[in-house]
């Protein structure tokens, strides 16, 4: 398939979520004489970042993947500069709008009235918010948190220890059992609002992600454009540089020499084409789908790194409406938590010409899943995520759900969007680091998992920053200045912390 004449590529990347386009833009600025190719098992670009329209709402952007920038994140802010995309605040998160936890409605007003507070803490715990609490928790252990930049982080996580255990090796649920009293335990979890952050894994990586928002400077932020603007800013920038898109072309398989150059792809469909080198950016349950069909599926170190990251299986639902009926309520931004499986519920704007207005539900942990799970069934769990209508039946018991935590009678959504991120090559939304992984040693092996061959893994799941998209840029980046020896770019700061 390379064509009578044409050269192998230099450059084959795999996947075309921000990790892989990120590759193949800095390839073609860095070398314009390259051949590099960025190919896509999908019919779109993006990967799990995904942004849409509401019918009858031009000017509002919903996420059914990625949402938020965080200020600190420098290598993420660089890029959206270098790439000319606008930016906005995003309002929200703490302290919360509404609770509706053990069948008791309160707001964040009421932490410090102990009374109002249907959970039975010990003494130092009451009148502290949930954040407070698991705050507490956190300093006791690293009480500096809140000031650690990430390359400090990342020298301490090797060291931190609870009771004589690594963290590493210690599930977050267990940590924060040891740490707090049972009640503030099932608070923290309750109003978590993203419980997958309380999920049981390494507690050493968890620490660095829930405390990501902590540093003073730190602001959430999101693009103007929706956060799909960044991929599709980038893959603009490959094909002017010279280079190829190319969705809708799965790779199959790879193979070692037999041509013109040290690797052969084969291409769904029939045909190969010879690569110098390839890069795999894929998430953790595609690249376990290709990994048997490479060199890489006979090397057990590899099975074994591969195994150290799990997904995690979310999914959003977005809700448009014909008036923002929380304002009737006083609450204008921000998001509430409940302990019902709708977990929680973000308000994301107004439509300043129509007056519709957006909400979403979303980050459901495990167990809420298997709730929601009586709707959805498994509705083509093999087949590639794409926005879909949800059931009439699951809108009405979200809606009603939405009013128990609210206390009225919330009106049926107008427009509803529904992202199951389980199925085809990503097989969730986001990945974690297993219990007794140690990430600081996994990581630079995936940039070359095999010694002699120019295959290379990068993406959000083999970074130290998993769950956003700096750690897909950390990730990328190492593997183009290590491997590929591409020098910096010129907009990138010198002292940009790329990850062990």
């Amino acid at each position: 398939m390379n064509g009578p004449g044409k050269r192998p590529l230099d450059v084959a990347v795999v996947g075309a979520g921000v990790a892989g386009l990120y590759c193949g833009w800095r390839i073609v600025e860095a070398r314009p004489d390259a051949r590099v190719t960025v190919f896509e098992a999908t019919e779109r670009i993006g990967g799990r970042l995904y942004t849409v329209i509401p019918d009858g709402a031009p000017t509002l952007r919903g996420e059914l993947g990625g949402i938020a920038i965080i200020t600190t994140q420098r290598l993420v802010m660089e890029t959206v500069e270098a790439l000319g995309l606008e930016r906005e605040p995003l309002v929200g998160g703490d302290p919360h709008d509404l609770l509706y936890l053990r069948g008791r409605r309160f707001t964040a007003d009421d932490w410090a009235d102990p009374s109002s507070v249907p959970y039975e803490l010990f003494e130092a715990e009451r009148g502290r918010s949930p954040e407070e609490i698991f705050a507490a928790a956190v300093r006791k252990l690293v009480p500096d948190a809140a000031e650690l930049t990430p390359r400090e982080w990342d020298e301490r996580k090797p060291t931190l220890s609870h009771d004589g255990r690594p963290l590493s090796e210690i599930g977050l649920w267990d940590l924060l059992r040891s740490l707090l009293s049972p009640e503030a335990f099932e608070l923290v979890s309750d109003a978590g609002g993203f419980r997958p952050e309380f999920q049981n894994w390494n507690a050493a990586e968890a620490l660095v992600d829930v405390t990501a928002g902590w540093p003073v400077e730190a602001r959430y932020e999101r693009l103007r454009d929706g956060y799909e603007a960044l991929p599709r800013a980038l893959a603009d920038r490959i094909v002017a540089g010279g280079g190829e898109v190319a969705p809708g072309r799965r790779l199959t398989g790879i193979r070692e020499g037999g041509g013109a150059a040290p690797l052969q792809l084969d291409v769904e469909g029939g045909g190969s084409l010879a690569a110098n080198r390839v890069v795999l950016a894929l998430p953790r349950h595609g690249l376990a789908q290709l990994a048997p069909n490479t060199p890489l599926g006979d090397s057990e170190q590899f099975r074994s790194d591969l195994a150290a990251v799990s997904t995690v299986p979310l999914f959003h639902l977005l809700l448009a409406y014909e008036r923002p009926w929380w304002e009737e309520l006083g609450i204008d931004n921000g998001r509430s938590a409940t302990d019902l499986p709708l977990q929680s519920c973000f308000y994301f704007g107004t439509d300043p010409d129509t007056g519709r207005a957006l909400a979403m539900i979303g980050y459901s942990s495990e167990d809420a899943i298997e709730f929601w799970d009586r709707y959805l069934g498994e509705r083509g769990r093999d087949r590639e995520p794409h926005p879909e209508q949800p059931p009439p039946e699951m809108v009405a018991e979200v809606t009603r759900q939405l009013s128990q935590l609210h206390g009225i009678e919330v009106p049926a959504p107008y427009w509803a969007q529904l992202m199951d991120w389980r199925g085809g090559v990503f097989g969730g939304a986001s990945h974690r680091w297993a219990v007794g992984a140690r990430s600081w040693d996994v990581i630079p092996r995936m940039r070359r998992p095999l010694a002699g061959v120019p295959l290379h893994v990068c993406g959000e799941a083999w970074s130290g920053l998993q769950g956003w998209n700096e750690g897909a840029l950390r990730s990328a980046e190492r593997v183009l200045r290590d491997e590929l020896e591409l020098p910096p770019p010129d907009w990138m700061s010198a002292d940009a912390y790329l990850g062990p």
